[in-house]
């Protein structure tokens, strides 16, 4: 064992022999412990440590080579967490970078815009006012299923049973995203329901010859636009016109009496959640 000065320091190296080789080598003592200078090191932990590497070297391994894979662990390890700390994203930063993403306007593989009337303003509101409160800092990853219908029940406690609906969906979106994106690694609410009887009950349309006799079209267009078949089959012989230029009159009509209802829908949906 040696001491080996550079600069104004002191260092206390080991030389050892190759078994394999027989070159000689040399082994700085405490080379990772900042605190392993010879004026912080005594001479007892000095011989205790030499005598480990010479047991390391007379056992066929090398001590250096032995420091470079503990180093390299050691950075792997670090890179880990790292990365870990990374993917521990926040409820606010999720819904952020699913708002950017699934509310925004976006275009369809087969080029259709979609797009939600309100781009996620009223959704925003709910998770401001309900959400964030509670859980806005929380880790994605440690949020667990009771804290999510704890906000369901919240809503229901006061009596407002759409919004909690509304709120279970967005939320179930919200993590969906997330589990596809490996932000998490499980969607605690793939199987909840917000409780007793709160989605909404729509009633089934079927477009009837009645509907559209309404808006004023003929029985032979009516026929046409609901893909009737002529029960006559001399009549079907003779019938050669489609009345394609009725048929899209018919349809633009049609179209803009849903039009009508779709918008009165939505109306009273936004006046619903602005009062929730």
């Amino acid at each position: 064992m040696y001491l080996r000065k550079r600069g104004a320091s002191l260092t206390r190296v080991l030389r050892l022999t190759d078994p394999a080789s027989g070159s000689q080598q040399w082994h700085r003592l405490f080379p990772d412990n900042p605190t392993g200078t010879y004026s912080k090191k005594s001479l007892a932990d000095a011989r205790q440590e030499a005598h480990r590497l010479w047991t390391t070297r007379s056992g066929g391994i090398d001590p250096r080579a032995e420091r470079r894979r503990d180093i390299e662990a050691r950075r792997t390890a670090e890179s880990s967490r790292r990365a870990a700390l990374e993917r521990r994203v926040s409820v606010r930063a999720l819904f952020e970078r699913w708002a950017s993403i699934d509310l925004a306007p976006r275009l369809t593989a087969d080029g259709h815009r979609l797009v939600r009337k309100d781009r996620g303003s009223s959704t925003r509101a709910q998770f401001e006012r309900r959400v964030f409160p509670r859980l806005g800092d929380f880790a994605v990853e440690d949020v667990r299923r009771g804290d999510l219908l704890a906000l369901m029940d919240s809503a229901k406690a006061e009596g407002k049973l759409r919004t909690a609906n509304v709120l279970l969906s967005d939320l179930k979106q919200m993590l969906r995203f997330a589990l596809a994106r490996d932000i998490v690694s499980r969607n605690p609410l793939d199987t909840s329901t917000s409780g007793r009887s709160v989605a909404p009950r729509w009633n089934d349309r079927v477009l009837s010859i009645g509907f559209m006799a309404a808006l004023g079209v003929s029985g032979d267009v009516i026929d046409e636009c609901l893909n009737h078949v002529i029960e006559s089959r001399a009549r079907r012989t003779y019938i050669r016109d489609r009345r394609i230029v009725q048929q899209r009159q018919a349809f633009d009509a049609l179209g803009k009496v849903l039009d009508g209802l779709v918008e009165t829908s939505w109306q009273t949906l936004s006046r619903s959640t602005r009062a929730c």
